[in-house]
């Protein structure tokens, strides 16, 4: 027998009558027509553009979302982290996990790790901003820098002063070339032909000799980045 969404002993013992169980009936049939494993939204790929601000809000991801807007990937992104953002809050993991979430890469360096050491109870943060978040072609924004100061506003240990930097990091193709050095070396050697038995008028021939080296020396060209 199949199990009903809403049992009869549901109803409670003083209005247990033949009609209050015939719309019990009724609603539960309306209810087998329906996929109820459909209405759940277990992840953010399944959540509709329109119900993101709900869900931001039920996760209280509000803190991350800028005024005019966070990329639409991005928001999917917190909503799908959420609980691991909220339970690493105040750690440079949280801090780098969250930036990630926007495809934003990011190094935080500790004041004690510095050469020579920082101020003390510091931290920079620094963030290759060559990546377009917002999808409109400008780079290094005062958008872009709002954006970030909101994530790492909302992750970073508030017991530290945080230094923000921001880096351009590219790829470029680094070439190897051969530049051929030529050393030549010429000796004139004298060539004295014997006389042959004439009466012709006889003359001294110098022919030169001619000895080449070639010696390859490897020179790195590095390409301009």
């Amino acid at each position: 027998m199949t199990s009903r969404y809403f049992p009869e002993k549901l109803i409670p013992p003083g209005i247990n009558d033949a009609r209050t169980r015939a719309f019990l009936g009724a609603f539960e049939a309306m209810a087998s027509e329906f996929d109820f494993t459909k209405l759940l939204m277990r992840n953010s790929s399944e959540m509709p553009t329109e119900v993101l601000p709900l869900a931001i809000a039920e996760n209280s991801l509000e803190e991350f979302i800028d005024p005019d807007g966070s990329p639409e990937e991005a928001v999917r992104a917190l909503i799908d982290l959420a609980f691991p953002l909220h339970e690493t809050k105040g750690t440079d993991g949280g801090v780098l996990d969250a930036l990630a979430a926007f495809d934003v890469q990011a190094h935080i360096a500790q004041w004690y790790t510095l050469n020579p050491p920082g101020p003390h109870d510091t931290h920079t943060i620094t963030v290759d901003a060559g990546q377009d978040i917002f999808g409109d072609g400008d780079l290094w924004s005062a958008r872009f820098d709002r954006q970030i100061w909101r994530i790492i506003n909302a992750m970073k240990r508030w017991s530290q002063d945080t230094a923000l930097r921001l880096s351009a990091m590219s790829e470029g193709r680094v070439y190897v070339g051969v530049l051929p050095v030529s050393h030549i070396t010429v000796t004139a050697l004298p060539l004295i032909v014997e006389p042959p038995a004439t009466t012709a008028v006889m003359r001294m021939a110098v022919v030169p000799h001619t000895h080449v080296t070639v010696a390859a020396f490897p020179l790195n060209v590095e390409s301009i980045q």
